[in-house]
């Protein structure tokens, strides 16, 4: 065994039972800290409603065989909030917005026997127009908003079963806002009535809003139709014009994939693979082409993955994964794993059937599950360009899904498949020698530090508790071994003898990787400039009953560009001072956890994290966005601390 590899041996014992038990000894303390009917809900849960649609329905409690039974089916909004209109003829100039948006109303399963529901005869409540950019072009489109009763008429036949009866109406719809829209979503509301004899006297007295029900709907020349209106207006979203847009997403996707190789988590492994695309670049184009397009393959494959979940699961993100400390750990030990044998430290000998599955990086499975693990890293790092991807997808096809994810990792893979499709560009990288093996080397160290990232919030997320800040004690290991890397380049630059500018080069890069991780040590666990109260429902409520507006900023120690944000925009001199000044309560909602209990208010306002929410006292939202600047926050500020305004939804 190596000198090198004696060093990275006791290294690992010594500091990869450290990574985990540290936890216990850095967690900071967490201090605690409309409509009449939508007040009422306030009321009653004890803390801020975060529902946005609520469904209600009336209708005679009994009716006579042979009757007309007049049903309102409610459809009760936020202030602030609208939903797409249902399929209907529009005037010119007013768009449907996406056909599996729109909200619709069908009765679960077979109306019984003798019981006819109009639903094809429902009378939907006025639309309103609103204007808002689609894909780049600004369009007029048709929402209901506030209370929105839909009136449907029901008729009972002569000859129906007398008893009791019950339906249940499913409402599908989604729900927006000036910021953006939830995931479309449904609600079912039952009635339930008493079929009686005729001339046994029925109740007839419409009272709340069956009181405005249109009884002509049960004219005799107005047979009624069991099927839902479909209609849809000629002036609404075709695939004629939403084709430009659709293929501009693709192209931002596609760059945003290539964008995920210079994340800090996958830019270590990038020169593991242009080495071994390297080795086989000596005369032998045809496999350099190939392991390029086997790790392609890999990433393309991940992200296709993701579509999938993205396109099957309701309001699935990375945050699930990220959730779940045994995938970050086990990321974490896999990827340890490899840099340690990258080190020299072991050469696994296996059966000689074994190596029918050889996983190294100049085979085609290698390759594979190269593409795979880097796609992997760049996870942490995708928010809020992972958010908007979602939301995007939102009310499409599975199929628009998965070519949009399709892009991300077609964008991703496109540098390797450059590389090995241009050997030329690759063949002065060092095959052999000690210039190859310390690469070799600090690109192992390098990734020790990324698996310390990984183990690290895995065992963070394990240990966070309710209401209390997740530990940062991993920064300490992640810097720690960016450090050693830095030092080992310095002390083999020097034994190796390498030219002068070789030399220089080095240095400067050893000085720099230990200044970094010095640095980033010590700036990732400090406490900041904030006193954050982290989040639970009862520290929210409190702060609002004491007419305090909030600022609660969605974070988790697994997202890099939560941090990135906090560091550059939100700890900004600037900010703090007006936010004090604004007498704006910081609360940061940490959702390092799978059961963190921020989880369930996330999902009220967005997909994904980064995401930032300015609220006043009384519930109102101010701003909200995933990424946003310090004239931004300045602003949003001066809004949450001035008399509050009627929110335009238009």
């Amino acid at each position: 065994m190596s000198a090198f590899a004696r060093f990275v041996l006791v290294l690992a014992i010594l500091v990869a039972p450290a990574t985990a038990f540290a936890q216990f000894d850095f967690t900071p303390s967490g201090k605690p800290g409309s409509t009449d009917a939508w007040a009422e809900r306030e009321d009653e849960f004890g803390f801020l409603s975060r529902a946005v649609v609520e469904t209600s329905i009336e209708s005679l409690p009994t009716i006579e065989q042979g009757g007309n039974l007049p049903v309102a089916l409610t459809i009760d909004l936020k202030p602030g909030w609208h939903v797409w209109t249902n399929p209907r003829e529009l005037p010119e100039g007013v768009a449907v917005f996406m056909e599996d948006t729109l909200t619709n109303i069908e009765l679960q399963g077979d109306a019984p026997a003798g019981v006819t529901v109009g639903l094809g005869n429902a009378v939907w409540p006025d639309m309103h127009e609103m204007v808002a950019n689609y894909e780049g072009e600004m369009k007029t489109y048709a929402v209901f908003e506030g209370t929105s009763p839909v009136y449907i008429p029901i008729q009972v036949a002569d000859d129906a079963p007398l008893g009791e009866m019950t339906l249940t109406f499913v409402t599908a719809f989604q729900s927006c806002d000036d910021n953006g829209c939830k995931a479309p979503d449904e609600e079912q509301v039952s009635i339930t009535f008493e079929i009686v004899a005729a001339g046994a006297g029925a109740d007839t007295e419409l009272t709340g809003t069956l009181a405005n029900f249109p009884m002509d709907l049960f004219g005799s020349d107005t047979p009624l139709s069991t099927t839902a209106q479909t209609t849809i207006s000629a002036n609404g979203a075709t695939g004629a014009n939403i084709t430009g847009g659709f293929l501009g997403l693709l192209f931002l996707a596609g760059i945003g994939g290539i964008l995920l190789n210079f994340t800090p988590c996958v830019l270590p492994v990038i020169p593991i693979k242009i080495m071994g695309l390297s080795h086989s670049a000596g005369g032998n184009r045809r496999k350099t082409m190939v392991l390029g397009l086997a790790m392609a393959a890999g990433v393309i494959a991940f992200w296709m993955v993701l579509g999938t979940l993205v396109a099957t699961i309701s309001n699935f993100s990375t945050n699930q994964l990220f959730q779940i400390p045994a995938f970050s750990i086990s990321v974490g030990v896999v990827i340890a794993i490899l840099s340690i044998g990258m080190c020299g430290l072991f050469a696994i000998q296996l059966p000689q059937k074994a190596y029918a599955f050889n996983p190294s990086h100049d085979t085609l499975t290698g390759s594979f599950l190269f593409g795979i693990m880097a796609a992997v890293l760049s996870t942490p790092c995708t928010a809020p360009f992972m958010g908007t991807a979602i939301t995007a997808s939102i009310g499409r096809s599975s199929v628009f899904v998965l070519l949009v994810f399709f892009a991300i990792g077609l964008g991703m893979s496109l540098p390797y498949l450059i590389l090995s499709a241009n050997p030329k560009l690759i063949e002065k990288m060092p095959r052999t020698g000690p210039a190859s093996e310390l690469l070799k080397q600090i690109m192992g160290l390098l990734m020790l530090a990324v698996a310390a990232y990984f183990i690290g919030i895995g065992v963070s997320g394990l240990l966070q508790q309710p209401g209390f800040a997740a530990s940062r004690a991993y920064w300490y290991f992640v810097g720690f071994f960016s450090a050693v890397a830095g030092g080992w380049l310095l002390y083999r630059t020097f034994r190796l003898k390498f030219k002068i500018p070789s030399r220089l080069f080095c240095t400067v890069v050893s000085v720099f990787m230990v200044g970094f991780g010095v640095y980033f040590s010590v700036i990732m666990t400090a406490k900041g400039p904030i006193e954050w109260i982290y989040y639970t429902p009862e520290r929210l409520q409190a702060q609002l009953d004491e007419g305090n507006p909030v600022l609660l900023k969605f974070t988790a120690e697994w997202c890099a560009n939560c941090h990135l944000l906090e560091r550059s925009v939100v700890d900004r001199p600037e900010v703090v001072a007006h936010m004090a000044a604004s007498g704006i309560i910081p609360m940061k909602v940490d959702i390092t956890s799978g059961d963190a209990v921020g989880n369930e208010l996330l999902n009220e306002y967005w997909k994904s994290i980064p995401y930032l929410v300015l609220q006043r006292p009384d519930g109102t939202v101010v701003y909200k966005a995933d990424w946003y600047t310090v004239n931004d926050l300045l602003s949003a500020f001066d809004e949450a601390s001035s008399t509050p305004m009627a929110i335009n939804t238009n």
